[in-house]
């Protein structure tokens, strides 16, 4: 009698092997020791977020103490609590006669205002930076989404609390 082989497709094997870090992944994610997330002092810090060239008509679109959820680079993260607005309309330079300068309302562009949003959230504070789902950075592209406002910024500025 002759005694098969048993063996294993190496496709079959690797696929078995990602089930297995997912699940690992998915077991330290919930029990807090996922290497981004446990890492650092969990703090409240301030996240301001610019965006510019927002057309707008109405600036009661979105007010302080209302929850937006924000995805950081595309990713999404939780909501957070907005601690302040500020619309800022566009404006033009336009020379006077005596060789000053003055700003006016950008004829150009009526109905469009810079917003300047300031967010309160809970972040991981590092020795090489806050985490708020991910990495942040000023500069970095955030996606602010409420109740009627859905608008891409980048952060401007990060403070501890």
């Amino acid at each position: 009698m002759e005694r098969k082989r048993f063996f294993i497709n190496p496709i079959d094997l690797l696929a078995l092997l990602l089930i297995v870090a997912f699940l690992v992944f998915l077991v330290l994610e919930k029990t807090g020791k996922h290497p981004v997330a446990g890492e650092g002092q969990l703090k409240r810090v301030e996240i301001d977020v610019i965006v510019k060239s927002f057309p707008c008509t109405d600036t009661n679109c979105v007010k302080p103490g209302e929850k937006l959820f924000i995805r950081v680079k595309n990713q999404p993260f939780d909501w957070v609590i907005l601690k302040d607005v500020k619309f800022i309309p566009r404006q033009a330079v336009v020379p006077t006669g005596d060789g000053n300068y003055k700003l006016i309302p950008s004829p150009s562009e009526p109905y469009t205002v810079d917003i300047l949003f300031t967010l309160q959230a809970q972040g991981y504070v590092r020795s090489d930076g806050i985490i708020v789902g991910t990495k942040l950075k000023v500069g970095i592209p955030i996606d602010l989404e409420g109740k009627m406002i859905d608008v891409k910024g980048q952060v401007a500025g990060i403070r501890m609390l």
